[in-house]
């Protein structure tokens, strides 16, 4: 746990969840999961994130879910197998299964995922390709439109 009040200058590598409220300019890498409510200036790798009403200026790999809060911005790629936005994200997204955006969501940049959701008053400003999945050749995808 990294309290409010704490600065982290340095990399953090731990094999366990973290959880930041306060400061930290550098790498965060982990096994485990991370949940973020203060600052982040630096890359970040972890199983699954949760930020809620915080500053990310990096990239985020997730191998598991990822949720950017109301009040969150994420400069930064992201790569993960899925993500549910309700903040503010400029980077572009490349995700295995299901993108959601909802209601507050706003993506400056591009989004590659198996599955789209967005609902109404989200915006997205870039490019979206919905990516086949394993069981689906592109041959198979051609065949539907008999090409």
């Amino acid at each position: 746990v990294i309290s409010r009040s704490m600065v982290i200058v340095g990399e953090i590598m731990s094999s366990g969840d973290i959880d930041i409220y306060g400061d930290v300019k550098g790498s965060v890498k982990t096994d485990g999961d991370i949940k973020a409510t203060g600052k982040v200036a630096g890359d970040m790798s972890g199983n699954s994130f949760t930020l809620n009403g915080c500053t990310v200026q990096g990239n985020i790999t997730a191998h598991g879910h990822v949720t950017i809060g109301l009040n969150t911005v994420v400069v930064g790629d992201i790569v993960a197998d899925s993500i549910k936005v309700n903040g503010k994200v400029k980077g572009n997204l490349n995700i295995a299964r299901m993108s959601e955006f909802l209601e507050n969501a706003l993506l400056a940049g591009d989004v590659r995922s198996q599955t789209i959701s967005m609902s109404q008053g989200a915006k997205l400003h870039g490019n979206v390709s919905v990516a086949l999945d394993s069981s689906q050749s592109e041959k198979e995808f051609d065949s539907i439109f008999g090409i």
